[in-house]
């Protein structure tokens, strides 16, 4: 009996010492738990249409965002006024102070309070995707 209790004691010793070489970052899967991809660095999207051939979109220079939005996955939701914006969900690793929500703004918006984008990008998010991943 004794014998087995060590036995079993040295595989749990051994899988937690397994474990803690694990990377504990959340694993998103492209097309299921998100839409669309943006590359924020250099304003690419890449759209995940459930129903059809994914395509990248290069934004124009002109349309630019005044807002950094950190790495990770952000829902598309509206706010409160009905307006399109990114929220952050638990799992997003956010810097000190962010609050976690950012506008989605038409490149045409004088005051760019958020991320910009054309308006038809901003319409086919809505229409196709939840999530989003930045990178």
């Amino acid at each position: 009996m004794k014998r087995i209790n060590t036995l079993i004691a040295s595989i749990l010793l051994s899988g937690s010492a397994l474990s803690a070489d694990i990377d504990n970052a959340p694993v998103y899967q492209p097309g299921s738990q998100y839409t669309a991809v943006l590359n924020h660095t250099n304003s690419e999207w890449r759209l995940l249409p459930s129903d059809g051939q994914d395509f990248a979109i290069q934004l124009d220079a002109g349309c630019h965002s005044a807002t950094a939005i950190p790495a990770g996955l952000w829902l598309l939701t509206r706010d409160a006024d009905g307006k399109p914006e990114l929220l952050a969900p638990s799992q997003t690793v956010l810097p000190a102070g962010h609050s976690g929500h950012i506008p989605v703004v038409a490149c045409s918006d004088e005051q760019n309070t958020g991320l910009a984008l054309p308006a038809s990008l901003i319409q086919w998010l809505g229409d196709n995707t939840g999530a989003i991943y930045v990178e």
